[in-house]
């Protein structure tokens, strides 16, 4: 990608020097020109079999219309029409890359069709802008391709975006029985590796989250769907962690206490959005968070075992002992 950032660099200033009409650069000293230019930014200087690669990508690819006259001994070479600049093109070669960049990254996300059909997207920008096709991979992320319920992804996009009533018999892991639910379905999100559909059930005003893997079958249903009028979703998920938020929840200054070794780690990587930093010494750190408390929560801190404190409030406290089992 950095090589790639270079050579829109290199054109650029070839660009710059050849609508200078003024100048009548021979190839010679426009040469010398770029590599001056490319010393400045810190970037290698370029050799002669480079410098007219260069020049062909920016006349034969990009259509400038360069120009080379000959000048006594020597020939010169501009642009013919000094009003084009490939800084007027719709999208810049740096920008297509990183949109190229981005798509692959993207596709890393299995069992997405809506980003699957990206894929053909990809080698006709590599044509069309003489992209880098061969970029190393630097990026991956943590995926549970085994997960039940994958199969069921695409198609509720589709039902999000078309206000589909939905019949979804669901089994949870307290019930033998699979329960039916008429779902008006409005968003998902991803959390633990796991996805969850969030929505309203028919005759009930409360908002129901089910997890994905649990689902058991999904048709169309005859009831009419009732649109989402309540939520934002920025503003739903901030004042918690994970996906659950009790009906009688309300946002809590809670106190944590973390120890030494825990503490660099806990820094970096604060566990919400509103931590904040009340005391670190010898004895560790003390932060503080406002979040609803939920079961993701209180498993989120039991996971950190004996390096973590849960201060107050004292009924959260009580809890968390309760189910440290001391």
């Amino acid at each position: 990608m950095a090589e790639n950032k270079n050579a829109y660099t290199r054109y650029l200033i070839l660009d710059d020097c050849l609508k200078n009409q003024y100048a009548r650069y021979t190839l010679k000293s426009l040469r010398a020109k770029i590599n001056e230019k490319l010393e400045e930014k810190g970037i290698k200087p370029i050799g002669r079999t480079q410098f007219y690669k260069d020049l062909d990508y920016l006349e034969y690819d990009l259509g400038a219309p360069i120009i080379r006259e000959q000048d006594g001994q020597s020939k010169r070479i501009r642009y013919e029409d000094p009003t084009f600049s490939i800084k007027n093109q719709t999208l810049d070669i740096g920008i297509v890359q990183d949109i190229r960049d981005s798509i692959a990254t993207l596709l890393q996300f299995k069992g997405l069709h809506q980003l699957e059909e990206l894929e053909e997207i990809l080698p006709r920008l590599d044509k069309e802008f003489g992209l880098d096709t061969q970029a190393k991979k630097v990026i991956a992320f943590e995926e549970n391709p085994f997960l039940k319920g994958l199969e069921f992804l695409n198609p509720l996009i589709s039902y999000i975006k078309n206000d589909t009533q939905l019949a979804i018999s669901y089994k949870s892991f307290r019930s033998p029985q699979p329960i039916d639910y008429d779902f008006s379905l409005y968003f998902l999100k991803r959390y633990n590796q796991r996805w969850f559909l969030f929505g309203q059930v028919k005759g009930f005003d409360s908002l129901t989250n089910l997890a994905l893997d649990r689902i058991d079958s999904i048709e169309f249903s005859s009831s009419k769907f009732t649109s989402n009028t309540k939520y934002d979703w920025d503003e739903y998920f901030d004042d918690m962690i994970g996906v659950s938020r009790p009906t009688d929840g309300v946002l809590t200054a809670i106190m944590l206490k973390f120890t030494p070794q825990q503490a660099p780690y806990i820094k970096t990587k604060p566990i919400h959005g509103s931590q904040k930093v009340l005391a670190e010494n010898a004895e560790g750190l003390t932060i503080q968070i406002e979040v609803i408390p939920n079961y993701e929560f209180e498993s989120l801190i039991l996971s950190f075992g004996s390096d973590c404190e849960l201060v107050s409030p004292l009924y959260l406290r009580s809890r968390i002992k309760e189910r440290k089992g001391f």
